[in-house]
């Protein structure tokens, strides 16, 4: 059965204001599903669109080029220009960095790749085996990413150097080095509060991806650092304590395609349906304590309840050859 939300998702204000004042804010975007009952579900999804500022940058341009040349016909580089390879073996940019003490680093390479296909460097770090880094394609060549790897370091001076491998490399816009591990990707820290959300009570934040989340008390606020992409279900806790996160394993768990009515007077009622011949469903949420579950018009499986992350889920079929079941989750 396919659920939707009620609205479209769209940015929140914090991200207009963000992009407003000149800066690129990780993009969170938010909608929600609304039941007659006064019971509104928030889905919020964020990524980021920048990559975390290493700690020192070394320029292409200013490194050792073997067979590589400086570019500049390119837009979007740093510094005075780029490193170009210009052959299939052979070439390399080597660098000198400093680390102020030995230990484990982060090495992130700054390029562009207009190929259809991954162009990876063998990265070596002060002449020790080299490690394949894959390169994938940015869509054009002034279209540019950041890939990255950990090494270790010697206290001091450390050459690092990028070899091709049987396939000229992207062109090259710097190596950024990070003391510690850090994400080579996208990364950028969020957050957003219950009431920009229109959340007046307490609520759980469910962690989609993660399948984990946590209660967040009335007014307070979500803090995390996302990369490709986080989506959180926000459901209110009612008067039951309980906050029920719907159709398990769906974007949208409280769509009024399946969840026709949802209210909560102390226990949690929903009305499930059912597409013809359908199956059981799996609902799932959060409570304190294991919950009990009865169904009217359906049938119920075993509660499972996790003690520790408090989550729950349950199996619900409809009887015979009704298409709606009758849920009620009481604490």
């Amino acid at each position: 059965m396919l659920v939707k939300p009620d609205v479209p998702i769209v940015p929140t204000d914090a991200t207009y204001v963000g992009e407003a004042a000149g800066r690129l804010p990780a993009m969170v975007a938010s909608t929600h599903v609304a039941h007659a009952t006064g019971l509104t579900y928030r889905y919020v999804f964020a990524y980021a669109r920048q990559f975390r500022a290493p700690q020192r940058l070394y320029q292409a341009e200013d490194a050792t080029l073997s067979g590589a040349v400086v570019g500049t016909d390119q837009s979007g580089y740093t510094g005075s220009g780029f490193a170009d390879f210009q052959n299939p073996d052979g070439d390399y940019v080597e660098w000198t960095v400093q680390a102020p003490a030995a230990g484990t680093y982060t090495l992130q390479f700054r390029y562009a790749n207009a190929s259809f296909t991954d162009r990876p460097l063998a990265v070596s770090v002060n002449g020790a085996a080299a490690r394949t880094l894959s390169f994938p394609s940015t869509g054009w060549w002034n279209a540019w990413s950041v890939v990255g790897l950990t090494a270790t370091l010697a206290e001091g001076a450390n050459t690092v150097r990028a070899t091709v491998t049987g396939a000229s490399g992207g062109n090259i816009d710097w190596l950024g080095v990070t003391q510690g591990t850090v994400p080579t990707g996208m990364s950028q820290s969020v957050s957003f509060s219950l009431p920009s959300l229109g959340v007046g009570g307490p609520a759980y934040v469910y962690d989609y991806y993660a399948g984990s989340g946590t209660r967040v008390a009335a007014g307070g606020s979500v803090e995390a650092t996302v990369g490709d992409g986080t989506y959180w279900v926000v459901a209110p806790v009612g008067p039951s304590g309980i906050a029920f996160l719907g159709d398990a394993g769906k974007f949208v768990g409280h769509g009024r395609k399946r969840v026709v009515h949802l209210g909560d007077d102390g226990a949690v009622h929903a009305t499930i349906a059912f597409a013809a011949g359908e199956g059981p469903v799996t609902l799932h949420g959060h409570a304190p304590r294991k919950p009990t579950v009865t169904a009217t018009g359906g049938r119920v499986g075993g509660v499972t309840h996790d003690t520790a992350s408090g989550l729950f889920t349950v199996s619900v079929s409809v009887s015979g050859t009704g298409r709606k079941a009758v849920v009620t989750v009481a604490p």
